[in-house]
């Protein structure tokens, strides 16, 4: 017995860093937009009431950074996906 697909989710255009997500009834949901500038490049992400929930700085030699809606500020990518020395199928 299959699953249920919980949701169906189209980006248009087809490009996770520059696309409008919409649901399956074509309601946008979701923005993402990636700017490029001298200074840095960012990919934000956006509600549909243009609120930004997350916004990634790529960096060239030091770690990405993102920040968080409601978090404190920018982290480093590795500070906010820690690794963990505990493999997957021993958790609870």
């Amino acid at each position: 017995m299959s699953s249920p697909i919980a949701a169906v989710l189209t980006l248009s255009p087809d490009n996770p860093s520059n696309t409008t997500i919409f649901d399956a009834d074509n309601k946008a949901l979701y923005t993402v937009h990636t700017e490029h500038t001298k200074a840095a490049t960012t990919t934000r992400v956006q509600n549909a009431e243009d609120v930004e929930l997350a916004a990634l700085e790529w960096r060239e030699v030091l770690p990405d950074k993102v920040t968080l809606a409601g978090s404190k500020g920018p982290m480093s990518l590795r500070e906010w996906l820690r690794t963990s020395l505990v493999p997957f199928y021993l958790r609870e």
